[in-house]
């Protein structure tokens, strides 16, 4: 038995004016055949297939197809695209005849032509190996998961936190589903609602017993206890994109029960949908933020601008906070020393006293 195994990784921020590029891709670390197998039999999705398919009574020949992972950005270009549909058209087209694929996807990769990449590369591979093989793709919990990726796979599997420390697992759970589709004689039956609303990430974590998403989190892993559910998942979206079909979304997939799954994905989203409110966060005002830092010295203040997260695509290149640390520093003589000393040398050479002026 021949499994292939593949990744392509990206989180677009289409807000971001820098474009994706090959080159970004090839610098994180481009892998194929059986170097992606030897190399990633540890960490990440492709770990979590790796071992579980080593652990398969009947162990498969696993099948290296390319692993294409770059950093958040900008979306990637028409040519970067073009170039990744063609690593895995050549990779796969090599690799054939196999008796399944697994792929690790991201979900919200984006270029400049073509606004769901993912569901662009499992079209691509259904094409290729047929309607009769399994195709099971892990993806993100920030994935814009679209009908195209739906109807172009086996099962989708998706991360259950934030932060990602179940990406190892997500992996182990999608190689599972594999198995059971394979040797179990399970018949996916796939339901997905896709839901008008954004998540903030300031409320997304999982982790935190009080948030709405550690609840949300616990119904998804004690739906999937029910032998008969094969994925549960809830997609909160990558928030920084403006693209069609963008929105948060609801899967469960169902051994041969159709009903299961639609009246569990319908009971899911009416959840998410009745408790949206509960994602909102209570922001602080920037310049009150830089006040309260200065007023308690004696603590640790972390200031963030989420919106500007260089993990999530951003170009990290917002000066807001700075501005106002700035302002506030300048307007008190005792704090101009902690200031960087060429910029309290340059407001002096042009006369500053008691304020200077920073663009915001």
């Amino acid at each position: 038995m021949r499994i292939a195994i593949g990744q392509v990784w990206q989180e677009s921020n289409t807000f971001n004016p820098i474009a994706t590029t090959r080159q970004d891709f090839e610098e994180f670390g481009v892998l194929r055949g059986s170097e992606l197998v030897e190399q990633m039999a540890e960490t990440n999705e492709l770990g979590g297939f790796i071992q579980s398919l080593l652990a398969w009574p009947r162990k498969p020949q696993i099948v290296g197809l390319v692993r294409l992972p770059a950093w958040p950005g900008g979306p990637a270009t028409h040519g970067t695209f073009e170039w990744i549909l063609g690593e895995i058209r050549t990779s796969l087209a090599a690799a054939i005849p196999v008796d399944a694929v697994l792929l690790t996807l991201h979900g919200s990769l984006v270029s400049d032509r073509e606004p769901d990449v993912e569901g662009a590369i499992l079209e691509l591979v259904r094409n290729l190996i047929g309607s009769n093989i399994p195709i099971v793709a892990t993806l993100d919990l920030h994935a814009n998961v679209t009908r195209r990726m739906v109807d172009n796979s086996s099962a989708l599997v998706l991360y259950h936190t934030i932060p990602h420390v179940d990406v190892k697992d997500t992996g182990r759970r999608g190689a599972e589903v594999l198995r059971r589709i394979l040797f179990g004689g399970a018949k996916p039956k796939t339901a997905f609602r896709k839901l008008p609303m954004v998540v903030p990430a300031e409320r997304a974590n999982t982790q935190k017993s009080e948030s709405v998403s550690f609840e949300l989190r616990n119904k998804l892993i004690s739906l999937e206890a029910n032998t008969t559910i094969l994925s549960a998942g809830l997609a909160t979206v990558q928030p920084w994109l403006d693209i069609p079909e963008m929105g948060s979304s609801v899967i469960v997939v169902a051994n041969g029960d159709e009903n299961l799954a639609h009246r569990e994905c319908d009971r899911i989203a009416e959840e998410v949908w009745r408790r949206r409110r509960d994602y909102l966060p209570d922001l602080t005002d920037v310049q009150e933020a830089v006040q309260f830092a200065h007023e308690n010295p004696d603590g640790l203040v972390v200031l963030s601008d989420s919106a500007d997260a260089t993990t999530s695509g951003a170009p990290g290149d917002s000066n807001f906070i700075l501005a106002e640390l700035l302002k506030y520093t300048w307007k008190r003589p005792a704090l101009v020393p902690m200031v960087a000393p060429e910029i309290v040398r340059k407001a002096e050479m042009a006369g500053a006293s008691a304020t200077l002026s920073v663009p915001v």
